[in-house]
Order: C-alpha cells, then structure tokens, then sequence
C-alpha cells in the first residue's frame, strides 16, 4: 500500500505525513510546477502544468490497495474504478455507495455555475475537519496495513 496526495490544494499534508511516517507507510505527493515543494522523508512528484495533469499522474501510477488522498470527485471515481481507496481532506471516504450522487451533484453544480446562478459553495474549513481527516484517515491505515 502507497499513500498517494493530490497534493496541489490538500491542506492536510502536514497530517498525512505524520500519520504516515508514524505507521511507516510508502507516501508520496503529487504536484505540478506551479506549486513546488519538498519533504526530507517523503517523495515528491512534479508534473507539467495542465488541467488534470496531476490527477493523470496519480491514475498512472496507483496500484490496488493503494490510498488516495484528493477532493476531487472525478480523481476519486478513477481510484475506486483501479480498486484503489480514496478519502478527501475532511475524512470523508469515497465508496461505490457515494461516488455516483458526488459526480451528480458537481454536474448539477457546473450547470448551475454555466446558467450564472448562485448556489451554496462548500462551507469553511473548521479544525474539526482537521480532527475527523486524522481520525479517519488513521483508521483507514490501520484497517488496510495488515494486508499490505
């Protein structure tokens, strides 16, 4: 198992890296030129800049088992298709059981934004996202890791 961040906009990074190093996982972080940066114990992977440049990378590269961290709902869809799990940066696992209303409700939001009509946007990140990602995220680890 390889832990794998769409690491572009992941305000969580910090978290992973922890929970990770602590249960000596395999992770690496995915971004594009555009937002450069590196970590001594972890790897880091920069692609070209481009629209869904460092999602195709992750698609390339994941193998079953492997989790990824990513708040985007198309990304998600391709990981659990690759038989792959996947969790956004509030702790919320995509599954079979979620992954299609999800798709549905950011085409509706697309068509609502293309018609210029205004809907409610995600609500502002809180510390207690922060806790329910690390709690969450951590139990995923801990469920997967005896199988890898």
């Amino acid at each position: 198992m390889v832990v794998r961040v769409d690491g572009d906009a992941c305000p969580v990074r910090a978290s992973i890296l922890q929970i990770t190093n602590k249960h000596k996982v395999e992770t690496i972080i995915y971004t594009d030129v555009n937002h450069e940066f590196s970590y001594e114990t972890t790897c880091v992977i920069t692609v070209d800049q481009g629209i869904d440049s460092v999602d195709l990378a992750i698609v390339k590269d994941i193998k079953v088992g492997d989790v990824v961290i990513t708040n985007d709902y198309g990304l998600a869809s391709l990981v659990l298709g690759k038989k792959g799990y996947a969790m956004d940066a509030n702790g919320r696992a995509f599954t079979l059981n979620n992954i299609d209303q999800l798709l549905f409700e950011r085409h509706m939001h697309k068509s609502l934004r293309m018609m210029k009509k205004k809907h409610k946007g995600p609500k502002k990140r809180d510390r207690h996202a922060d806790v329910l990602f690390r709690e969450n995220f951590e139990a995923l680890l801990l469920q997967l890791k005896p199988y890898s």
